[in-house]
Parts: structure tokens; C-alpha cells; sequence
């Protein structure tokens, strides 16, 4: 899980080098007299890239938040042996099981988004992108590797699914339900409300699905929608602390919603044709 940590925490990092790389670039490169940045187009990558960044930053920072609680909580109940106190033997439980649903989530969200940010970034770039005179062709391919080892993306979704499928994230998602936002993002947390609302819908529609193989192959759709999300909130909370953060929260919900809606469509219909036809069309 250290490992996992560090390598979503490159991932993020690359991400960051290529967003900027792109920034610079889209301020700097003129066309049809302005800068690209102006471009709709343009405008449309580097909003994505963003909001994709910071709401990673958010998921990275609570994972590792709550693998430090859990650290700190068996520490505890270790030295107090058999006179451990049953809260905290309940806060050991409760932190580990979080610790070790998001620690995969975060290493999965991490290098799938580091490796979609470099691709946008080289498409800021255009041709020269591709050539070594610009740093975004070493980001390119730097991060490649983030998504492979430690884990490749599709051992992170076996590792989370069984946790998401026990309502691990249940607490969590109650107690920002819950909590208090700025009045002016009143709409955010209503759409945050609705998508939580499906996910759990969506947890409960697999569960039930009584072929393993079929709970496996709509798996990744669950833990995409489940790092949605929690990546909602996780930004939208953000907006108690600093107002500048308030514009990103709408453009990340905004951006989410319709791939929520449709991944728990996905998950709740769990056609299991898709999964028939590999037998048929990949003999």
C-alpha cells in the first residue's frame, strides 16, 4: 500500500509538470491572432486537466490522511494489548477498512488520470509536443510506467471491489452528506446528494448479480463512479476553506455528473452480453 501511495503520488506529479507545460505553451503559441488558451477547444483540455488535478491532489491527501489514522490506531491497540479500549479498537477497524479501500482507488484515479493529463497536454502542444526540444515528450512518456507497476490499473479494481461491494465508503460519504457547505453551492451538494444516492444503488445492484465473473467485468464501471464521488465531495468540501476553490468544485461536478449517470447505468443494467461475446469473439 506504501508503494501504491508513492506511485499515484508521481503520477500526480508528472500530471502537474504536464498541465503546466501546457499552460505555458497555450499562453505563448498564437493563432488566428490570440493565444490557443482562447480557443474553446483549447480552453475545453486545459479545464479538464485542472479539475482533474485538483480533485486527485484531494483524494491523494485524504487517502493518505486516513493510512495514517489507521497507522496511529494500531500503533495504539498494540501497546495497549488486551486493555485496548473498544473504541478505539472500533476507530482501528473502521480507519483500516477505509485505508484500504482508497489506497487502490487513489493509485488506480491517480496514473489513469496522469496518463489522460500528458496525452492532453501533448495535444496542447500540437506536433512539436512530440519532439524532444519540449519537456512534455519526456512527461509523456514517464508516465506510462505509473499505471503499470505496483499494480496495473485492473489489479487496483480487483483490490477496491470487494470493499466498495461491503459499503466501505459508507461513513464517509454519510458524514460529508451531512456537513456543512458555502449557500452558493447549494446546487453542487444536490447533485452530489443524487450521485451518492445511485452509487449506493449501483453497490447494491452488483452485489446481487450471482455470477462472479459478471460482478468482475462491471467492476471497473463501480470504481470509477465510487472515485467520482468521493472526488465531488472531496472538492466541494474544499470550499469551506478557500472561495478560489469554489470554481473548480462547480467544473469538476459538472464534469462528473453524466459519467456517474452513466456508469450506474452500466452497473445496474450489468447486460451480461459484453461478457458472453469474449468467449464468442475472443476464442
Amino acid at each position: 500500500n506504501g508503494a501504491r501511495l508513492a506511485v499515484a503520488a508521481q503520477a500526480l506529479g508528472i500530471a502537474e509538470a504536464a498541465y503546466r507545460e501546457a499552460d505555458k505553451y497555450s499562453r505563448a503559441r498564437i493563432q488566428f491572432g490570440k493565444p490557443i488558451r482562447a480557443l474553446p477547444a483549447v480552453g475545453r483540455l486545459l479545464l479538464s486537466m485542472r479539475a482533474d488535478l485538483e480533485a486527485t491532489r484531494a483524494l491523494l491527501a485524504e487517502t493518505g490522511r486516513w493510512v495514517d489514522l489507521w497507522k496511529v490506531h494500531e500503533r495504539a491497540v498494540e501497546e495497549a494489548g488486551s486493555d485496548a479500549d473498544p473504541a478505539l479498537r472500533a476507530r482501528l477497524k473502521s480507519s483500516a477498512a477505509l485505508a484500504e479501500t482508497m489506497t487502490p482507488m487513489v493509485k488506480y484515479a491517480s496514473t489513469e488520470m496522469g496518463n489522460r493529463v500528458c496525452y492532453q497536454a501533448m495535444q496542447v502542444h500540437g506536433g512539436v509536443g512530440y519532439m524532444r526540444e519540449f519537456n512534455i515528450e519526456r512527461l509523456f512518456r514517464d508516465v506510462r510506467i505509473t499505471n503499470i507497476y505496483e499494480g496495473t490499473s485492473q489489479l487496483q479494481v480487483v483490490a477496491a471491489i470487494g470493499k466498495l461491494l461491503n459499503r466501505s465508503l459508507d461513513p464517509l460519504l454519510a458524514e460529508w452528506q451531512a456537513a456543512d457547505y458555502p449557500s452558493d453551492m447549494a446546487g453542487e451538494k444536490a447533485t452530489l446528494d443524487e450521485l451518492t444516492g445511485l452509487f449506493g444503488r449501483a453497490v447494491d445492484a452488483l452485489k446481487a448479480v450471482p455470477e462472479r465473473e459478471r460482478v468482475d467485468y462491471y467492476a471497473v464501471d463501480l470504481v470509477e463512479m465510487a472515485i467520482w464521488v468521493v472526488g465531488g465531495w472531496l472538492v466541494l468540501r474544499d470550499t469551506n476553506a478557500a472561495e478560489d476553490k469554489k470554481p473548480i468544485a462547480r467544473a469538476y461536478v459538472a464534469s462528473i455528473t453524466p459519467k456517474a449517470r452513466a456508469a450506474a447505468e452500466v452497473v445496474l443494467a450489468s447486460n451480461p452480453v459484453p461478457l458472453e461475446s469474449i468467449a464468442v469473439l475472443l476464442p
